[in-house]
C-alpha cells in the first residue's frame, strides 16, 4: 500500500475521533448549530495554519496565497451550508448525503484533470457510497422519505459539491506549488472568515455554547486530520483518498457499538437484530468498496 493511501486511513481515524467526540459530548451541549459551527471552523483553520507554518515556514505572497485563499472560502461556504442545513433537518438523515462528495470528485476529476479509473474502481466507489448510507441510517428509504426541508436537502448536496470542488482544486494546484504554502493561506483565510461569522452572529461564546472547550478539541483534531488528508491528495488521487476516508464510518460504528454494549450509561445505541444486520451489510459494503477502489494498477 502506498504512503498516500496510508495517510488517507490516518485522516479517517482523525475524523472518526472528531465524530465520536461530537457524539458523546458536543451534541448534548450544543443547541444552536451555526454559531458552534463557526467556532469549530475557527479552531480547525487555526490548527491548519499553525501546522503549515511550523512544518513549512511562513510563505510569501503569490499564487500560493491566491490558491489557499480560494480553498479557505470554499471551506467556509461548505461549512455554512452544512450547519445551516443541519438546523433545518435531523442530522441522521442529513449527514449521509455528504458521502456524495466521492461521486462529485470523480466527475470533476475526470472533466478537469482527465483522471480516469477502471470499471472495478468506479464500482468500488459507488458501493462505498451506498455502504455509508446503510451504516448511517436505520431504514434508508423510510428515512429519506421523511426529509421535510427542501433547503436542507439542497444545503447537504451543495455542501458535498463545494467540498468536492475544494479537493479537486487542491489536487490540481498542489502539483506546481508548495503544499504547505497553500495550506497556510487556506487556514489563514478560513480563520478570518470564521471570526467574521462569529462577529456577525453576535453574542458571548459562553452564552451560546456551554461545550466550547470540546468544540476546541474537536475542531483542532479535525484540522490535523485535514492536513493529513490534503498531504495524501497532493501525493495521490482525490477520488481514491476521499473514498478511503469513508472508512471512518466503520471506525465510528465499531467504537460506538462497543461502548454501547460495555457502558450503556455513556452511550446507548438501539441495535436490534434487523438494524445490526443492515449496519453489518453497510460495513461490509464500505470495506469491499474501498478494497476495489484502492486495488493496484486501477488508475488508467
Amino acid at each position: 500500500m502506498q504512503l498516500w493511501m496510508i495517510l488517507g486511513f490516518v485522516s479517517a481515524l482523525g475524523w472518526a475521533s472528531v465524530v465520536l467526540i461530537n457524539k458523546f459530548v458536543v451534541d448534548s451541549e450544543v443547541s444552536n448549530t451555526l454559531f458552534p459551527g463557526s467556532l469549530h471552523s475557527l479552531f480547525n483553520c487555526v490548527t491548519i495554519a499553525v501546522a503549515a507554518a511550523l512544518l513549512g515556514g511562513l510563505p510569501s505572497l503569490g499564487l500560493n496565497a491566491l490558491t489557499g485563499s480560494v480553498m479557505g472560502v470554499l471551506f467556509i461556504v461548505a461549512n455554512y451550508l452544512w450547519f445551516s442545513g443541519v438546523s433545518e433537518e435531523d442530522v441522521s438523515r442529513f449527514a449521509p448525503v455528504l458521502s456524495l462528495d466521492v461521486a462529485f470528485i470523480v466527475v470533476l476529476s475526470l472533466v478537469l484533470l482527465g483522471e480516469s479509473f477502471s470499471p472495478v474502481a468506479y464500482v468500488g466507489m459507488a458501493v462505498t457510497i451506498a455502504g455509508c448510507v446503510f451504516i448511517s441510517l436505520e431504514n434508508p428509504i423510510k428515512s429519506f422519505s421523511k426529509l421535510e426541508s427542501r433547503y436542507a436537502v439542497l444545503a447537504a448536496v451543495g455542501s458535498a459539491f463545494v467540498y468536492s470542488i475544494r479537493e479537486v482544486f487542491f489536487q490540481y494546484a498542489s502539483s506546481g506549488i508548495s503544499t504547505w504554502s497553500i495550506l497556510f493561506y487556506y487556514g489563514l483565510t478560513g480563520s478570518i472568515m470564521s471570526i467574521s461569522l462569529l462577529k456577525w452572529s453576535d453574542g458571548d461564546i459562553r452564552d451560546k455554547v456551554t461545550g466550547s472547550e470540546h468544540l476546541a478539541l474537536s475542531g483542532s483534531l479535525s484540522g490535523i486530520a485535514q492536513v493529513i488528508f490534503f498531504i495524501a491528495i497532493s501525493l495521490g488521487s482525490a477520488s481514491i483518498v476521499s473514498t478511503i476516508t469513508k472508512s471512518r464510518f466503520i471506525m465510528v460504528f465499531l467504537v460506538a457499538t462497543t461502548i454501547s454494549r460495555l457502558h450503556p450509561e455513556i452511550l446507548h445505541e438501539e441495535l436490534d437484530r434487523s438494524i445490526l444486520i443492515q449496519k453489518t451489510l453497510g460495513l461490509t459494503m464500505i470495506s469491499v468498496g474501498i478494497v476495489a477502489a484502492t486495488s493496484p494498477n486501477l488508475l488508467v
